[in-house]
């Protein structure tokens, strides 16, 4: 065992407490953990302060910990700063690129600058002072704006979609759609209240609410069931309010009327434009109604011998 007398000049200096109680021997004091190599050998495996490999256990769990608003410096000058807040870490730098371990460029970054993002070291997508300015195809789900600031937009490079006739050059006054329904069924009615006409009706919806809608239609045939005079009142309508109507009728206000002579038929034809001011669906429909004793046959001759066909149509005229 040794003794306090015979090591007292010896390096390393023991631990004092096991030299107090005169327990410390050899091996204590020739290493410095008492287990492994010796001392120098020890101290050499441990990081330079000049840098190197981390190999040693820093802590339990073989990190590097900085508290919150710790900083981590990088370059004489601090050139690079990384901190956390607690809530949110920064990467504080002037100029900063993100590269590959070949030297390819993912990002940079200048200060007042812009800012590039790479695919494959070529530069995509760049800030300006003005915006952004993409190389290549861009694809997108959605894009919004009212794009005034589309420059050379050529027409014929539009491989899919839809643009509404309404938006394109020369779309004023011009006719952006038209629908139609045609009718040769035969119908008859003496009601003398307004009723709709079969097969009468049609249905659009305008590209701009600013578009007009020009409604005409034509009655082929309209005859007298009855065999002696008679009086018929039409009248048109926009959904369920009447449209292009007379005033000052004492009996009547109408879009039209037809006072017949025994076995005489007629044809009826109308236009209207009607300036709506929406987008939304408007059905057109022509209503009639029994005014003097009459029956109304229409698409058919009183004796059953001549037939007609009959159309209602709309036209949507940009403006």
């Amino acid at each position: 065992m040794a003794t306090y007398e015979s090591r007292r000049y010896n390096t390393p200096v023991p631990d004092a407490s096991k030299i107090a109680d005169g327990s410390v021997n050899n091996t204590e004091f020739e290493h410095l953990d008492g287990v492994t190599s010796d001392i120098q050998t020890q101290l050499n495996a441990k990081l330079s302060l000049s840098g190197g490999a981390l190999t040693g256990a820093l802590s339990t769990s073989n990190n590097i910990s900085l508290g919150d608003s710790d900083h981590l410096y990088i370059g004489d000058g601090q050139d690079i700063d990384l901190v956390s807040d607690g809530t949110t870490g920064f990467i504080k730098s002037n100029d900063l690129r993100l590269q590959s371990s070949t030297g390819e460029n993912y990002m940079t970054a200048l200060i007042n600058g812009s800012v590039e993002l790479m695919h494959d070291n070529i530069n995509r997508l760049q800030t300006t002072g003005s915006g952004v300015t993409v190389s290549g195809v861009m694809a997108a789900t959605t894009l919004t704006g009212d794009g005034s600031a589309l420059t050379s937009l050529n027409a014929s490079n539009l491989s899919s979609g839809t643009v509404p006739a309404a938006r394109l050059p020369g779309g004023l006054g011009k006719v952006l759609q038209v629908v139609s329904t045609f009718n040769n069924t035969f119908y008859s009615s003496n009601s003398t209240s307004y009723t709709d006409i079969t097969n009468m009706n049609v249905t659009i919806t305008p590209t701009a609410s600013s578009s007009s809608i020009l409604i005409t239609f034509a009655l082929g045939l309209v005859d007298d069931a009855s065999g002696s005079n008679g009086g018929y009142s039409f009248r048109m309508l926009q959904g369920s309010t009447a449209i292009a109507q007379g005033t000052g009728g004492s009996v009547n206000q109408g879009t039209g009327y037809i006072g017949q002579e025994t076995n005489n038929a007629d044809t009826v034809m109308f236009q209207f434009l009607d300036s709506p001011g929406t987008t939304n669906a408007l059905t057109y429909k022509l209503q009639f109604k029994n005014t003097y004793n009459g029956n109304i046959r229409i698409n058919r001759s009183q004796d059953g011998q001549n037939s007609g066909a009959s159309s209602i149509t709309a036209m949507e005229i940009g403006t």
